[in-house]
């Protein structure tokens, strides 16, 4: 749907979370905005691309491999895709353990490089509230971490991934288009 698709650029680009109006803000007035924009949509598009070849190629792969329909598969999204269907996958793949390897350390590689973007929007909007407490940005990080440790705790229980769900469809889906839209209308008006 448009709306799933809308989902996917936002959350591709990362749109709406704020890491690129923090990131943005260090680079001088007079920056080539157009060319950077660009450059960053090209290759979003570009590794969208890639990355949907090597969906489709590994549930293709998959379902050749264990003789089942390729719709057994189709269905598969985030945390199946990259936990279920993926695993199984390699698990059928010559050398298994070395691609298994490779595959969970670029997980945890991605994940921690998002993380670290999406850690870094609440301590930049801190510091930029109050700029006394720039010389504090280690104690900012720690109280940042700290809290958002305490907040992911009920996902790890029985019922988190009914949470997760809950919040992937609603706290994601629905209000970061709605946020986005809201961002621009407001720049466009203080702006013009």
């Amino acid at each position: 749907t448009w709306q799933a698709a809308a989902s996917q650029v936002f959350f591709s680009l990362g749109l709406s979370f704020g890491s690129l109006m923090a990131y943005s803000a260090s680079n001088k007035f007079n920056n080539n905005f157009f060319r950077q924009m660009c450059i960053v949509v090209s290759c979003d598009c570009f590794t969208g691309v890639f990355a949907g070849f090597a969906v489709f190629a590994t549930i293709g792969y998959l379902s050749t491999e264990l003789k089942e329909s390729v719709s057994k598969y189709a269905d598969a999204s985030g945390p199946g895709l990259a936990f279920i269907t993926y695993p199984e996958a390699i698990a059928h793949m010559p050398a298994s353990s070395f691609f298994s390897i490779l595959f969970f350390l670029m997980l945890l590689a991605l994940g921690l490089g998002s993380q670290f973007a999406l850690t870094d929007v609440p301590i930049t909007s801190i510091l930029e509230l109050f700029p006394r407490f720039k010389s504090k940005r280690e104690l900012a990080v720690i109280i940042t971490c700290v809290v958002s440790f305490l907040i992911s705790l009920p996902f790890t229980c029985p019922g988190g991934i009914y949470l997760f769900e809950l919040l992937n469809q609603y706290a994601a889906n629905i209000s970061m288009v709605v946020v986005g839209f809201f961002e621009v209308y407001v720049i466009a008006y203080v702006y013009g």
